[in-house]
């Protein structure tokens, strides 16, 4: 991004001239005064927003060749300039190669790329069908630590979609599945997984790799009856039925509600279990409530001489939180330092987080706090919100006001930690405060971003549906269900209260 910087009156004009700028001719016209001027005011400046606005006018003719001659005049660029012809070049299929010649020359002059470099990197790969180049740049992004933002998820996945227009192989399929699902868009995984199995008589089968992230979207749709197929088609193919697929097979029953068949998945992994798929199992009893089996079969992996890693320890003490069990989650937490059982794992704020939850909701508050207050990591959001919950649970009203304000403090836009004071102030009677917290999420125009939804799977397939309706099921139907359940509760009320008056 370009700095922001100081822009003199006499400045200003020329630069809302070149931001109102509706034509190359135009741009030509400012370019012009810029040279003409004795002194020009930063011209280094004001050509790189020349540049900028030729990226912006969306391949008119006759931009890419004077940008090109703008791109020459300037010394030294910048990663801004450099955003901004590599734009340009990725518009043009006839030059969009040129896109991978400009980024290493700007990695060789030491300037590191943004997240608003690869989009369009990545899309002149996809103009100019380059798929190995494509794989490249997405190891960079990975690399350099880009992949979480969404935009470079979308073009990475649309290069490996927009490339694929020869024959593909089983790998090709696998990184667009695999995309997709790192992407946060399961459901897209699902269907690009049902195409390969339509044109699989071509002789692309899936492998280990293929069935391992399936079943990961389908863990995160709840989507059972898809990933018991899946299960099927393993043991119908005889492919073999190592860790990785175990693991995932644990994760998806586990997330699907069904603890029996992860714990049947558990005990087929063979030859031998690696700390994962322990973990993974650990974590689907803790996430139904069955702490005892939780710590039970922790104790079995550490007999078995598998070392638990940081993530093990996650589960086991989010477990003992739930179940109130104050003396053995200590235990557990500071056994993390044991060299003997754990390499002497340093806790990280995700156990600190699990920790205080687990004071909090005992109501050992003076405990939470002092937690807190030696934590060797700064304490985050889920540490602060964890004794905000406690506070909630048993009415703390002095701390929890003291905890969320401290959180507005460092999230002021999230919703969740107004609501919770105000619960909390509510549930003390002090209904000023309250209605003075909502008056503030409404000046500050503070509301859920994303509503809760809720998924089914019919006949394997998998339908979304929230407050603000659903695209896919038929509202009308649910709401006539919901009327009819809602009038039959009401008359067995009145039956049952007749009953009781006669």
């Amino acid at each position: 991004m370009q700095p922001t910087r100081f822009i003199s009156k006499g400045s200003q004009s020329l630069f809302s001239l070149i931001h109102d700028c509706k034509s190359i001719k135009q741009l030509k016209q400012i370019h012009a005064q810029i040279i003409a001027t004795a002194n020009p005011p930063d011209p280094t400046f004001f050509i790189s927003r020349l540049l900028f606005a030729c990226a912006t006018t969306g391949g008119a003719a006759g931009t890419l060749s004077y940008a090109s001659a703008i791109f020459q005049q300037i010394h030294d660029p910048t990663l801004f300039v450099y955003n901004c012809i590599i734009r340009i070049h990725s518009i043009d299929p006839r030059t969009s190669n040129k896109c991978l010649s400009l980024y290493k020359r700007m990695l060789r002059c030491g300037i590191r790329p943004d997240r608003l470099t690869f989009p369009f990197l990545l899309k002149g790969c996809v103009r100019s069908a380059d798929l190995v180049a494509g794989r490249g740049l997405h190891c960079h992004v990975l690399k350099l630590g880009f992949h979480p933002d969404v935009y470079v998820q979308n073009v990475v996945i649309g290069v490996y979609a927009g490339t694929m227009n020869g024959k593909k192989n089983v790998i090709t399929w696998n990184s667009i599945i695999t995309g997709f699902v790192q992407g946060g868009r399961p459901k897209e995984a699902l269907e690009i997984f049902h195409e390969m199995q339509n044109i699989a008589s071509g002789g692309v089968s899936p492998d280990g790799i293929t069935l391992a992230t399936v079943l990961s979207a389908c863990a995160t749709l709840g989507a059972l009856d898809q990933g018991k197929w899946v299960h099927r088609y393993l043991r119908r193919r005889g492919l073999e039925f190592d860790v990785v697929i175990g693991t995932a097979l644990v994760d998806m029953y586990g997330k699907c509600g069904c603890v029996d068949q992860a714990t049947e998945a558990f005990q087929e992994i063979m030859p031998k279990k690696d700390v994962l798929a322990w973990t993974a199992m650990i974590n689907v009893f803790s996430d139904h409530g069955l702490a005892g089996e939780a710590i039970e079969l922790f104790k079995e992996m550490v007999m078995c001489g598998i070392k638990p890693n940081p993530v093990t320890f996650v589960p086991v003490l989010s477990a003992c939180a739930h179940a109130g069990l104050v003396q053995q989650g200590w235990e557990f937490f500071n056994l993390m330092r044991s060299d003997q059982f754990c390499n002497n794992i340093a806790p990280q704020a995700e156990h600190y987080a699990c920790m205080v939850d687990l004071l909090a909701r005992a109501g050992l508050f003076q405990a939470a706090t002092d937690l807190i207050r030696d934590m060797e990591v700064e304490p985050d959001v889920y540490v602060w919100g964890a004794l905000l919950g406690g506070c909630r649970m048993h009415g703390n009203v002095g701390l929890g006001e003291k905890v969320a304000l401290h959180l507005i403090n460092l999230e002021p836009h999230n919703h969740v930690f107004y609501v919770a004071l105000a619960d909390i102030y509510g549930k003390a009677c002090r209904f000023v405060d309250g209605k003075r917290v909502r008056a503030l999420m409404v000046e500050r125009g503070i509301k859920k971003t994303f509503p809760g939804c809720s998924m089914i799977e019919i006949d394997g397939t998998v339908y979304e549906f929230s407050v603000q309706g659903s695209s896919q099921v038929v509202m009308s139907d649910i709401e006539d269900i919901l009327d009819a359940v809602s009038f039959q509760m009401k008359s067995d009320s009145i039956d049952a209260l007749l009953e009781n008056g006669s």
